[in-house]
């Protein structure tokens, strides 16, 4: 695991808007910015297909990185209610794009 913490990184917006925050956390996936690049932060048992879908949903291809499972998904929590605090976003709940 990386000893990277996650809480300084940014929330790419691009996933907070199109990723439900219901997906999201069942998967614990996040995508931040970092030194203006886009990674994939997951947990070590997070399925490569989840993964690959946000990628293909958002055409990106990010660098992945594994964190601690805690701890991500406090971030993802954070992120998602600081997103709807500023905006409403695209994505809501009960909307899977990867149906």
């Amino acid at each position: 695991m990386s000893g990277h913490s996650i809480h300084s990184s940014c929330a790419d917006l691009e996933f907070i808007e199109h990723v439900p925050h219901d997906f999201a956390r069942e998967h614990l996936v996040l995508w931040v910015q970092e030194e203006g690049a886009v990674v994939a932060i997951h947990a070590e048992h997070t399925n490569p297909a989840a993964l690959h879908n946000v990628s293909v949903l958002l055409k990106r291809w990010p660098v992945n990185r594994i964190s601690d499972s805690a701890e991500l998904a406090s971030k993802i929590d954070a992120c998602y209610t600081d997103q709807a605090a500023t905006q409403s976003p695209k994505a809501k709940p009960d909307e899977d794009p990867f149906d």
